[in-house]
């Protein structure tokens, strides 16, 4: 016999579910196979908001960048040629 607690547990896991489904309805539910949208769809659901992207892709395009850590940039780099 289940224990009240697991009942409690597969409930709540129920609602939670039950709302995801129900905001996929609303908000619609799209599909990609691109890696560059899932690692930025990943990166602002779970790290950084729309408006740092935001403010960081502004100041992106706005000139050409010097970096000063050798290392972060050429990291940087592989990480581009993977998502591509």
């Amino acid at each position: 016999m289940k224990s009240t607690a697991d009942a409690d547990k597969l409930e709540a896991l129920r609602a939670v579910t039950g709302r995801t489904e129900e905001l996929r309805k609303v908000t619609g539910e799209v599909r990609s196979n691109d890696p560059l949208v899932a690692f930025l769809y990943l990166l602002m659901r779970d790290h950084l908001s729309t408006g740092v992207v935001e403010e960081i892709l502004v100041r992106c395009s706005e000139h050409d960048t010097i970096y000063t850590n050798g290392w972060l940039a050429d990291y940087c780099k592989n990480i581009s040629q993977k998502l591509k």
